[in-house]
């Protein structure tokens, strides 16, 4: 019985001392015990669970540290509308990746082999002011080329533009397409596709360029792995084994990845180059210092 007294008695301090100033509302108890009552274990405890409720509601989110994050995933523009509080932010920014090239029906003795696309860029930049309202935009991924002698397109650049005066854009490239493919006799390599680029950033890290594709024999060919980016690497190129055989590019699955290009051998039917994976944009937000 004494211990309940002791508990209850530093409970209702807690709220005559913690909650006695003006910025806080007035924290009521479900049970009012008089000095001498002998107190019920439950009826503390539910005091005590109303004082604890009441402190979290009257809570401030604690300055300069971490109180919260908004991931964009959604291409195309919009306006980056903060969370209450926030006085600083950290942006990290992924480009599109680069789209994979399609190969057409190379023929008797030849093989088709397909650039795979680049890698997006990477910028991380902290900002302490001029971020409410500034305008972004998402890149997508490059769409892979159709089947054929059709070549990938560009992954779209991830941008942010803050609203400053003068503005500044802090921009992750979007990786370039694959638009190469050759059909020859083998053997032969094709080059990789380059990857994008990154500017303005505190930190930035351009796109991966991927590795090249090559052809050995009338059976067997490989596009290169395409470009990764900082988030992931690139997707492994598509391989052919027997003669008369045709593999689409691989689609980009992690952020900011190249698609990969198409490998036909022989009489194999045309091929589609992989779509790259679509970009990023992460906004850690922090409470004022």
């Amino acid at each position: 019985m004494n211990q309940s007294r002791t508990i209850l008695a530093a409970a209702l301090a807690f709220v005559a001392v913690g909650f006695s100033a003006p910025a806080f509302a007035t924290c009521t108890v479900p049970h009012t015990l008089v000095n001498g009552q002998v107190a019920d274990a439950s009826q503390v405890m539910d005091d005590l669970n109303a004082i604890a409720s009441c402190a979290d509601a009257a809570a401030v989110a604690p300055t300069g540290r971490l109180i919260g994050y908004k991931v964009i995933t959604t291409t195309g523009a919009g306006t980056y509308v903060p969370t209450p509080g926030t006085g600083s932010i950290l942006i990290e920014l992924v480009g599109g990746g680069g789209g994979g090239s399609g190969v057409a029906s190379p023929g008797d003795n030849n093989v088709g082999i397909g650039q795979s696309g680049g890698g997006a860029g990477y910028i991380r930049k902290f900002l302490s002011a001029n971020f409410s309202g500034a305008s972004y935009s998402v890149g997508a991924g490059g769409s892979g080329g159709a089947a054929g002698n059709n070549g990938g397109s560009d992954g779209g650049n991830t941008t942010f533009t803050n609203t400053a005066s003068p503005q500044a854009t802090y921009t992750a490239g979007g990786g370039k397409g694959g638009t190469i493919r050759v059909i020859a006799a083998p053997p032969f390599y094709v080059i990789a596709a380059f990857g994008g680029s990154a500017s303005n950033g505190d930190l930035t890290i351009g796109g991966g360029s991927g590795s090249l594709g090559i052809a050995l024999s009338t059976a067997k060919g490989a596009a290169g792995t395409s470009g990764g980016s900082a988030f992931h690497e690139g997707v492994p190129g598509s391989f052919t084994g027997i003669p008369g055989q045709s593999v689409a590019g691989n689609v980009a699955g992690a952020v900011g990845v190249g698609g990969g290009g198409a490998a036909v051998t022989t009489t194999g039917a045309a091929a589609a180059g992989g779509r790259g994976a679509d970009g990023r944009i992460i906004i850690w937000e922090f409470g004022n210092p």
